[in-house]
């Protein structure tokens, strides 16, 4: 993982909790971000002639920069 902070890069998983393997997540937590989906249902999910998705609210912005 050494590289993977050298290069800069951030460590984000976004992932349903019930879909999500503990050990990962645990890992995730520990080393960068974890951002479960759940919290995000209603911006990122469509369901045909029921209802739109609204925009996404993040955080940061592109390539993880704080806004």
């Amino acid at each position: 993982m050494n590289w993977f902070w050298r290069e800069c890069w951030d460590l984000n998983l976004y992932s349903w909790d019930s879909a999500c393997h503990s050990g990962l997540k645990k890992f995730i937590e520990k080393f960068g971000k974890y951002f479960p989906l759940e919290k995000h249902y209603k911006t990122i999910t469509f369901i045909k002639d029921t209802r739109p998705a609204g925009k996404l609210k993040s955080e940061r912005g592109i390539n993880g920069q704080a806004r």
